[in-house]
């Protein structure tokens, strides 16, 4: 879909008052967009790089606590982080986007591919434990049964720049592709609540996606489309409940993770080359990305693992 036309819909369904927005615009979703069909295994895959993240830094998954933020319409990852050896998953969101039957579809939709599970999965997990747990997904029928027999705690709508958690209780804070819906200083917040929440010894394991998400649906734009605009303009654009999306650079994430008191094992940053020979070639962006390399500017991903320097 052209993105200025998405970006219309958002903003027209966003005016409404919440509740009717909510379910229409999961309806427009279920009905016309990415929730037509259900593929569980992108999230899936998320889940396995967060493993992967968490024991090349010489860590451990097993019988560990995770706290996520940002649950959205479906509890794929908390599923990927349980198959690895995770013993609780607490899940929290602003707004309750969950859906009992999206769930219950991607618990089918693992069940039924289960030799590609356990072949995504054996590097991480014994596979005769794998069996066993998509054997408990395969007797599980509404969400309830399966929240308390993979051991998640759904919450929301919750703030989790503050939350109704004990100090000292998780093991892993973590989101994936959330960050770059959170404003700046919100995000310092939830940094900073992490840290109280997370064991003396927790890990702070973030993916963060800074690309244009418009466009992931429309071809005719880039990656880097949105630093074209000026900040009002950007807002009025996707300053809305659904499609809010900070411009937030890579270079300005790691000055905030040093000002929150984040001290980063291990990174990894993704750029665009294309984006990069876009923004050599004159590509006009807004002032406030002018002073910034074109190499920055074009970051397209960032993976992270970090801890919390002591007070």
């Amino acid at each position: 879909m052209n993105w200025k036309r998405k970006a219309f819909i958002q903003k027209l369904v966003s005016k409404l008052p919440a509740s009717l927005s909510h379910n229409l615009y999961y309806w427009l979703q279920r009905n016309k967009g990415a929730l037509r069909s259900i593929d569980p295994f992108y999230d899936l895959e998320k889940s396995i790089a967060i493993v992967k993240l968490i024991k090349e830094s010489g860590l451990q998954v097993d019988d560990k606590n995770f706290f996520e933020i940002g649950t959205g319409r479906n509890l794929n990852t908390p599923i990927g982080l349980w198959l690895c050896g995770a013993s609780k998953v607490v899940t929290v969101d602003l707004n309750p986007y969950l859906k009992e039957e999206l769930v219950i579809e991607s618990i089918a939709s693992i069940c039924k591919n289960k030799h590609k599970i356990i072949d995504s999965f054996k590097r991480y997990a014994q596979e005769n434990e794998i069996e066993k747990k998509l054997s408990i997904l395969s007797n599980v029928n509404d969400l309830d049964t399966f929240l308390k027999e993979v051991n998640i705690e759904y919450i929301a709508p919750a703030d989790a720049s503050f939350l109704n958690l004990q100090d000292n209780v998780i093991d892993y804070h973590y989101s994936v592709n959330t960050l770059e819906h959170i404003p700046e200083n919100t995000i310092i917040s939830i940094f900073l609540e992490a840290k109280r929440i997370l064991k003396n010894n927790g890990h702070a394991v973030h993916m963060i996606d800074l690309t244009d998400h418009f466009s992931h649906g429309d071809k005719n734009i880039t990656s880097i489309n949105f630093l074209q605009f000026s900040e009002k303009r950007w807002n009025s654009i996707s300053g809305n409940r659904f499609m809010y999306h900070n411009r937030i650079r890579a270079e300005q994430y790691r000055e905030l993770f040093e000002n929150t008191g984040i001290k980063l094992i291990h990174s990894e940053e993704l750029i665009d080359e294309k984006a990069v020979a876009l923004l050599n070639s004159g590509f006009n962006v807004d002032d406030e990305f002018k002073n910034s390399e074109a190499t920055m500017l074009a970051v397209s991903r960032m993976n992270f693992i970090g801890t919390f320097n002591p007070n």
